[in-house]
């Protein structure tokens, strides 16, 4: 998008997001206000503009965003194929825990959270799983994508003495009592019941 808007003249337009990844003390990123706005609607702001016009408003914004045609992902590929305009792929190893936070660190986990996923446990590895499990329900993460997490957040556990590191079936059922039903608290009794009979299996 900076190649582009630099192409047309355009290099002082924002983008959003402006960042990839939020350190570990912000659960959100820039501020915006969206297209249309109400309130700021009637001051010219927020509102699309004609850019050979002296960004003069549209007189209908509904009809324009009606006539709006989505550039096609092809068409983004070859400006991007064009220009050599490619990201290099990033390494595939695993953060250790004195590198950058991990993406879960978008989610808006508290602090506690970010630091077992980014760390691993050494004990109680199924009362993490779903104390885990429990959070990325609450933060909007679907099922399939919080299996997938936990299931990397495994592979940094160190459990103490000769005891196995949790297995994928153990995280499936974990995940699947998480989301079952709604959890508020992640220390409750309930929970800690709920985790020990998951844990027996069947």
């Amino acid at each position: 998008m900076r190649h582009i808007l630099k192409e047309i003249g355009r290099p002082d337009i924002e983008i959003f997001p402006k960042q990839a990844s939020l350190n570990g003390n912000a659960t959100f990123g820039n501020f915006i206000n969206a297209p249309l706005f109400g309130a700021l609607v009637p001051q010219g702001r927020t509102v699309f503009v004609k850019p050979e016009n002296s960004l003069e408003p549209y007189l209908n914004q509904w009809d324009l965003l009606e006539s709006i045609q989505r550039v096609s992902e092809k068409a983004l590929d070859e400006i991007i194929e064009a220009n050599q305009l490619a990201i290099p792929a990033k390494p595939t190893t695993h953060p250790t825990a004195s590198q950058s936070e991990p993406a879960a660190g978008l989610f808006g986990l508290p602090p506690r959270a970010r630091r077992m996923l980014n760390e691993g446990v050494t004990h109680e590895q199924r009362v993490a799983c779903f104390r885990l499990a429990v959070h990325l329900k609450r933060v909007g993460i679907p099922y399939d994508m919080a299996v997938a997490a936990l299931r990397v957040w495994s592979r940094k556990n160190k459990p103490n003495g000769d005891r196995r590191i949790i297995s994928d079936q153990e995280i499936l059922g974990q995940t699947s009592y998480a989301y079952a039903r709604d959890y508020r608290g992640n220390g409750c009794a309930g929970c800690r019941v709920r985790i020990e009979i998951g844990a027996l299996g069947p």
